[in-house]
C-alpha cells in the first residue's frame, strides 16, 4: 500500500512549509554567501565584449536584474577550483543503460571525432557539450529542470549540444525518472554515493551536523519511523544530517533565493510565460487541477479567481506543476530517493566547447532549493545564442509577456 509510505516524507514537506516562516533564524546564521558563479568566455572573446557559439551565432548570458532580463557579457574570469574538466573526466558514474561504469565526461571519446566536422562541406556549429549535475532525481530541483530541458532538445541535438544529466540515484531512479520528465535514459548518467558532488565540492546548505547530545535511538527513531529510510546502508546519523541541511534550505538558510522562488510559485510572475497548457490536468489523490481554472477538492469544486488571465505565469500554476511532481515522488520515495543521506546535495550546470580543448564556457553552481538556474523567470536563458532565443526563454512555447513586445532581446 503507497499510502503508509509516503505518509512520513509528507509530514516532512508539511513541516518545510511551517519553518519557512520563521525567518529570524536568519541571525543565528550570518551572512550568507553570494551564489557561487563563475562566467568564462570562448578563447576567441572579441574586444567588444561578445562571445561566440560557432561562427555564426552571438553566444550570450543572460540574468535577472531589478525584475527585468538584462545582458551581462564578462571577461575570462580566473580558473575554477577545483578543475571542472579535470573532475569531469576523472570521475566515475554510472550508465543505467548497460549498468556500466563510465566517465563523467570522455575527452577521449570526441578526440577521434573532431577532425569529420571540419572536413564537412555543410557549415554547422562547433560542437558543446552541457553537463548538468543535478541532485537527488527526486529532488524539486532535478524533475523541473529535466522537463525544461526536455522541451529543447531537438534544439540542443541541431544546435551540435550533447546532453549529459547526472544525478544521484540508481537504476530503478534513472527509469522512473525518465518516464515521468521524458528525459532520455541515454542522456543520464547516475552518481549513486555523490562522488562528483563531493569532488566538485558543490553546496550542501549551512552543512549542519547533528549535535552529539542527540541519542542514537532518537536518530534512528527519526530516520526509520519519520523519514522511512529502508536502507540498512545509510546510517540514522546521515539520514538526520541531510534531512536538516535540506529543511534549513527550504527555509531559505544558506540558500539564496529559495524563498522568493517558493512564494513567486504561488504568487505567478508577470515576466515569466505560462506553464500549463490549457486544460492539462494535475492530480494529486482527492484534488484535481484543470489549468489555471477549474479546481476540485473531493466533493468540492471551485473555479480559480484568476481564471481568466494569461499570457504570464499565473498564481498557483507553477506551485501546481510542483505539486505533479511531488506526488509522483511520494508515491515511490524509496526508489526516487534510495540514499536519504545524500538528500542536501546541490547540483551545478556547465557548458563546455568540445572543440577547444574543453574550455568551460559557462558555470552555474545551485546554492538552495528551487534555484537551479542564475534566472528562475526563464531557466534555459544561458542557452540563448546555441538554441532559438525564443526556444531558451520560452521552451514550452506558451504564451509569454515578452511576445506583445516582438522581441526576446
Amino acid at each position: 500500500m503507497v499510502f503508509p509510505r509516503c505518509l512520513p516524507a509528507s509530514i516532512l514537506i508539511g513541516s518545510i512549509v511551517v519553518m519557512a516562516g520563521f525567518l529570524p533564524t536568519y541571525a543565528f546564521v550570518g551572512p550568507l554567501q553570494k551564489s557561487s558563479r563563475k562566467s568564462l568566455a570562448f578563447n576567441d572573446f572579441t574586444q567588444k565584449n561578445e562571445w561566440t557559439c560557432s561562427n555564426q551565432v552571438s553566444f550570450q548570458r543572460n540574468r535577472k536584474a531589478a525584475g527585468k532580463i538584462v545582458t551581462q557579457v564578462r571577461a575570462h574570469a580566473s580558473t575554477t577550483t577545483p578543475d571542472v574538466v579535470s573532475v569531469l573526466s576523472s570521475t566515475n558514474v554510472l550508465d543505467p543503460k548497460t549498468g556500466r561504469s563510465t566517465k563523467a565526461l570522455d575527452t577521449s571519446a570526441w578526440k577521434n571525432n573532431l577532425l569529420l566536422p571540419r572536413l564537412s562541406l555543410t557549415a554547422r556549429p562547433s560542437k558543446k557539450i552541457l553537463v548538468v549535475v543535478m541532485p537527488q532525481m527526486g529532488d524539486f530541483d532535478s524533475t523541473e529542470y529535466a522537463e525544461q530541458l526536455c522541451a529543447v532538445m531537438s534544439d540542443l541535438k541541431q544546435a551540435n549540444v550533447e546532453l549529459r544529466l547526472i544525478g544521484i540515484g540508481n537504476v530503478e531512479t534513472a527509469k522512473l525518472f525518465s518516464a515521468h520528465t521524458g528525459m532520455p535514459l541515454e542522456n543520464i548518467l547516475l552518481d549513486p554515493t555523490a562522488t562528483l558532488h563531493e569532488r566538485l565540492n558543490l553546496h550542501r546548505g549551512p552543512n549542519w551536523d547533528v549535535p552529539a547530545w542527540i541519542p542514537n535511538i532518537v536518530l534512528e527513531w527519526f530516520a526509520t519511523d519519520i523519514c522511512n529510510n529502508n536502507n540498512p546502508n545509510v546510517p540514522s546519523t546521515l539520514v538526520a544530517r541531510a534531512w536538516l541541511n535540506y529543511m534549513a534550505m527550504c527555509a531559505g538558510i544558506a540558500a539564496p533565493g529559495t524563498l522568493a522562488e517558493i512564494l513567486r510559485g504561488y504568487l505567478g510572475d508577470k515576466s515569466a510565460p505560462e506553464r500549463l497548457r490549457y486544460g492539462e490536468k494535475v492530480e494529486a489523490g482527492p484534488i484535481v487541477i484543470t489549468g489555471v481554472t477549474d479546481v476540485k477538492l473531493g466533493p468540492i469544486e471551485y473555479q480559480s479567481l484568476w481564471k481568466d488571465q494569461e499570457g504570464f505565469l499565473r498564481p498557483a500554476e507553477l506551485a501546481t506543476v510542483r505539486l505533479r511532481s511531488m506526488v509522483e515522488v511520494l508515491s515511490k520515495f524509496d526508489q526516487y530517493v534510495p540514499d536519504q543521506g545524500l538528500l542536501d546535495w546541490r547540483g551545478a550546470t556547465f557548458l563546455l566547447d568540445a572543440e577547444n580543448n574543453y574550455n568551460l564556457l559557462y558555470e552555474y553552481r545551485n546554492r538552495g532549493v528551487l534555484t537551479y538556474s542564475e534566472t528562475m523567470d526563464r531557466p534555459l536563458s544561458f542557452l540563448s545564442g546555441c538554441i532559438p532565443d525564443n526556444r531558451a526563454k520560452n521552451p514550452f512555447g506558451l504564451n509569454d509577456p515578452m511576445k506583445p513586445a516582438g522581441s526576446y532581446n
